[in-house]
């Protein structure tokens, strides 16, 4: 994976939303970057004095009051359009040499991200981890979810920890010995980071799943890797050569090994460790027409009390 070059931003204004830009501060960007800002309009709510009656001439549904639904609609895109010019403005003053520009659009958040993403094409979609449903309600990624899953570019789901005290900028990688986990070490090698940033790699021997890479012979009594040719092969392909591509980077790295299951203990290690944002790989099927989320990738993404990257690798 290249340099960043072309960001799409999801933003709806609300406190979720406030999150996407503190993230990106974190998320090792560089200094130039094509921003766009893209707010989502919801024109469900009429006023209630509209009524749709029938036409005796015509037999179809016509409205008695046009002008009214067209001022509705002409008030919701405005305020659609001044949140985005408003992140616009938010996000040129933490990051005054990007090219950032907002734009509104009327329909469903996710379908209108998705199909601006592939319209745009961006390097990276960029979402809070919930939004607002058109009933006002909260949920965890109805939004962010659908966007995660159907998406065809690497997306990052911005979540504020609220019990963050960190110093410096902690970057928790997950690999596997796969190709998709190297891209993944590529993209977070690329980036802008500063010195303060911490990068940790992590490594699960899963018993119930077998990676490329195969399995890690492991003494289950004293928690370590038995020491025998195959474990060094398996420990110098998985860890050790993504290890090096990072610190050739120049970026401080500390490995770390566990057996167990993949995803719960990624975000154990994520939880105690306070990581900022997990970086791992989509883990998809380039044969259909939407890459699909693998299982780890997908309770990660759902469950980190962190910011979530996953990397696609674009075919």
């Amino acid at each position: 994976m290249s340099e960043i070059k072309k960001i799409l931003i999801g933003y709806d204004g609300l406190e979720q939303s406030e999150t996407i830009i503190e993230d990106l501060q974190n998320a090792g960007m560089p200094e130039m970057v094509e921003a766009l800002v893209l707010t989502v309009a919801e024109a469900w709510e009429l006023p209630s004095v509209i009524d749709r009656v029938a036409s005796a001439d015509s037999g179809k549904f016509v409205h008695p009051n046009v002008s009214a639904i067209e001022t509705h609609l002409s008030k919701v895109s405005e305020n659609s359009q001044t949140i985005a010019d408003s992140a616009v403005k938010h996000l040129q003053d933490n990051f005054p040499e990007w090219n950032i520009t907002g734009e509104s659009v009327f329909g469903k958040p996710a379908v209108e991200l998705i199909n601006k993403a592939d319209e745009w094409k961006p390097d990276l979609l960029v979402v809070g981890s919930q939004g607002r449903s058109a009933i006002g309600r909260f949920l965890l990624g109805s939004v962010s979810q659908k966007v995660l899953y159907e998406s065809h570019c690497s997306v990052r789901i911005s979540k504020k920890r609220a019990d963050r005290k960190n110093v410096v900028n902690r970057v928790l990688i997950a690999v596997d010995g796969s190709e998709n986990a190297e891209a993944v070490v590529r993209a977070v090698a690329s980036r802008n980071w500063s010195k303060s940033t911490e990068i940790r790699l992590i490594a699960v021997n899963d018993p119930f799943t077998r990676t490329e890479a195969g399995y890690l012979p492991w003494n289950t009594q004293e928690d370590k890797p038995e020491d025998n040719e195959k474990s060094r092969e398996w420990i110098s392909k998985v860890i050790d050569a993504p290890a090096q591509i990072l610190e050739s980077a120049g970026l401080n790295v500390l490995k770390v090994i566990r057996w167990g299951d993949a995803a719960n203990l990624i975000l154990k290690e994520s939880h105690d460790w306070g990581a900022d944002s997990i970086f791992l790989g989509a883990r998809g099927l380039g044969r259909f027409k939407r890459f699909l989320l693998g299982s780890v990738s997908s309770t990660i993404a759902v469950k980190a009390d962190c910011s979530v990257e996953v990397v696609r690798q674009i075919e």
